[in-house]
């Protein structure tokens, strides 16, 4: 799960340096990359309680199968708070404006209600983190325009 987190969370990193063509002042991607990292991670444990039973049964490498689904499910609230703890830091050290905040609450409710709802894996996965990413993407936009 942690391995999926990262492999996606290099694309901020990436995106950073496409567009500056250096790692100067990198610690703004580095913040995403972190929120990028413990997000994924944070829904693919939800997404593989589906396959606990399956994965206990053929050896497969992940917290539901290993532990559960229950304790699987507490390490990926843990793991959401940790996401939204990296926007909170961005927040406070590299974005602005009362609109961007108020985005940012919204993602923590939108993360809160994806944990309350994990055991319904359609929508918590599919359709709560398609949420989730657009409400990533505005927060960034507006923190930047100070909005």
């Amino acid at each position: 799960h942690y391995g999926v987190g990262l492999a996606l969370a290099l694309a901020p990193v990436g995106a950073w340096v496409a567009v500056r063509g250096d790692l100067e002042g990198l610690e703004p991607a580095l913040w995403l990359a972190g929120f990028t990292w413990f997000w994924v991670a944070g829904f693919d444990i939800i997404y593989a309680t589906l396959d606990e039973a399956f994965d206990r049964e053929h050896g497969v490498h992940s917290l539901p199968g290993r532990f559960g689904a229950r304790t699987a499910l507490t390490i990926s609230r843990v793991t959401h708070l940790l996401a939204l703890l990296c926007l909170v830091v961005l927040y406070g050290r590299f974005l602005s404006g009362p609109m961007t905040l108020v985005t940012l609450l919204v993602l923590a409710a939108v993360l809160a209600t994806e944990q309350r709802l994990a055991s319904r894996v359609n929508l918590a996965f599919f359709q709560l983190n398609l949420v989730v990413g657009f409400l990533v993407f505005g927060f960034v936009v507006l923190g930047v325009i100070g909005i």
